[in-house]
């Protein structure tokens, strides 16, 4: 479950803060058991706020009947753009949208 929510966090900080960054830390709080065969889950996250070079996300896992089940608060060290697109060869905010 942690990896989900370390991926969604990640995709957030990639779109929102325009850059990437590493996990610090991760804390999940199973709050419901989520069954798969039921229908659909969804996954949510969203920046809740940064800090110099600290992006803080919130993540949140819902049942098929839109129940939240469990959630994660996840930090994440952020990178300068520069450093990112040298070094992780980050291609920049415009290559996660489509173009029309």
């Amino acid at each position: 479950m942690e990896k989900i929510f370390d991926e969604i966090g990640g995709w957030i900080v990639y779109v929102k803060c325009e850059t990437a960054g590493v996990t610090t830390s991760l804390d999940v709080k199973y709050r419901e058991p989520v069954f798969v065969n039921t229908g659909k889950i969804s996954l949510r996250a969203k920046l809740i706020e940064t800090q110099k070079r600290i992006a803080k996300v919130k993540a949140q896992l819902y049942n098929s009947e839109g129940k939240m089940c469990t959630e994660a608060d996840i930090s994440y060290f952020i990178f300068p753009e520069n450093i990112v697109r040298d070094k992780f060869h980050y291609p920049g905010i415009d290559a996660f949208f489509e173009k029309e």
